[in-house]
């Protein structure tokens, strides 16, 4: 088992969002997976992974930890991977975690098949997000996991013989892998 204790959580902005001196108040919470197979040649550029959850806001000006999961790698080349997220408020999306480019985040971690590695990795990524303009309660959000790459992989084919058309793969058929997202509602 773990523990972990902090005295004062922040959010990315450096806000105190909770300290020793109050008492967090979880208002709701919702989680959301998918096995859908998701292939894609995208490099340095989050996409939607197909998983996603919609909440309605119970309260006014919350806060929301959010936590995601995925299983993805490459037939060839290296495969360095992130995890990101977005949220949608009606037609409005924002990237709350994820960096796009050269200079972004997407080469977290990898998930190629140079030898002595297998292709795939497990991905964790957790963030807490307070919006930047109020937010009022009765609220429909979306959140949505997103997935990256920043290596391009060289055309190859893969020990089976079927051409490597894709640079990466979430949810690989036949493996039963998932992904997941979670989303915990909490008032600030």
């Amino acid at each position: 088992m773990s523990v972990i204790k902090a005295n004062e959580i922040q959010d990315l902005n450096g806000n105190v969002i909770l300290n020793t001196n109050n008492r967090i108040k979880f208002l709701q919470v919702v989680s959301g997976e998918s096995t859908q197979q998701v292939l894609t040649n995208l490099t340095r550029e989050y996409y939607d992974i197909s998983t996603s959850v919609s909440l309605t806001t119970v309260g006014e000006n919350s806060s929301f930890f959010i936590s995601g999961y995925g299983a993805t790698g490459t037939y060839t080349g290296q495969a360095r991977c992130n995890l990101g997220f977005s949220v949608t408020n009606g037609s409005t999306t924002t990237r709350i975690s994820g960096v796009d480019g050269v200079n972004g985040d997407s080469w977290g971690s990898d998930g190629g098949r140079l030898p002595p590695y297998f292709p795939g990795v497990i991905l964790n990524r957790h963030t807490l997000w307070t919006p930047n303009t109020q937010l009022n309660s009765n609220v429909t959000l979306t959140f949505n996991l997103l997935g990256a790459r920043y290596d391009a992989a060289p055309a190859g084919t893969p020990s089976g013989g079927t051409p490597d058309l894709t640079n990466q793969f979430w949810n690989l058929s036949p493996y039963g892998h998932n992904t997941t997202i979670t989303v915990m509602e909490f008032a600030a």
